[in-house]
């Protein structure tokens, strides 16, 4: 009897700790990101980025900012208009990563194709974001 106990508790807390993240808690489950360059402006890029909601909770968006995947003198502008997901939907916003002021070396600068895109949400209550690594879709 005990030791069948011992066997049912150590199953139980092997189930527990092997337990892994379910898709709710994984931002790279409960968002999809896509970023498409826009063009060039002087010392500005433009990019249209898309999010949707793919899990089965409301999301609110606090801000979203692209900024360079890899080290370059530039960084984005945070788009900080609020918005919310329902379970589903999908939202654009157009996003702008600009050149550093200071050290600008001349010529053209070397956009990047890779995109760091941080994006601050709210879900139940709880703000949390992240950093969503993509290569950004060029214009046609």
């Amino acid at each position: 009897m005990i030791r069948r106990a011992a066997v049912f508790l150590a199953l139980a807390l092997a189930a527990c700790s092997s337990a892994s993240l379910s898709p709710d808690d994984d931002p790279e489950q409960l968002l999809a990101v896509v970023a498409r360059s826009m063009g060039v402006t002087g010392s500005a890029a433009t990019f249209e980025v898309s999010v949707a909601n793919m899990s089965a909770q409301t999301l609110r968006i606090r801000s979203i900012t692209v900024n360079p995947g890899i080290p370059r003198p530039m960084s984005g502008v945070p788009v900080a208009s609020e918005f919310t997901l329902e379970p589903g939907q999908e939202h654009s916003v157009i996003a702008e990563m600009r050149l550093y002021t200071g050290g600008r070396n001349p010529g053209d600068p070397d956009w990047p194709d890779q995109l760091a895109i941080d994006v601050a949400y709210e879900r139940a209550g709880k703000n949390e974001g992240h950093t969503f690594r993509v290569n950004a879709i060029p214009v046609r």
